[in-house]
């Protein structure tokens, strides 16, 4: 009995220290977008994992995913990365969280897109711009 306890905690603590390891990124294009548009995310973890299927609750996965992976030996060091790419549309308008957790790894904060009402008619592009630049109508 005390050998399985062993075992079971030598496992936790090599896990532990695997995970520790991870660094895990999110890289969106925009993090505003319209609700007719597509915008691409892009998944980056410093270790060569195979990745989980990530859910996309509120978006479309139009294409993806694009998993590239890279092993570098440098001096001896070993390095490694995965990136995993998607190209997604919203469903619906308000503030969405992406997944943030791959492979173990796990962001502190989610990132968040917010989806907006459709194209914005000339009017209200320029309100917009007036209103970010403080620009007076003459």
């Amino acid at each position: 009995m005390a050998m399985k306890k062993h075992i079971t905690l030598c496992m936790l603590f090599l896990s532990a220290l695997i995970a520790y390891g991870q660094e895990l990124t999110i890289e969106v294009e925009r993090d505003t977008i319209n609700l007719e548009s597509d915008f691409l995310v892009s998944y980056t973890i410093n270790e060569s994992c195979n990745p989980t299927d990530l859910k996309f609750e509120n978006f479309i996965v139009v294409s993806g995913p694009s998993v590239s992976r890279s092993i570098s030996f440098v001096n001896g060091k070993r390095s490694a990365e995965t990136k995993l790419r998607f190209l997604l549309t919203p469903i619906e308008e308000g503030t969405f969280e992406l997944p943030s957790q791959m492979c173990d790894a796990k962001m502190s904060e989610p990132l968040k897109i917010v989806v907006k009402k459709g194209y914005e008619t000339l009017e209200d592009v320029d309100k917009r711009i007036r209103e970010k630049r403080k620009i007076k109508k003459i």
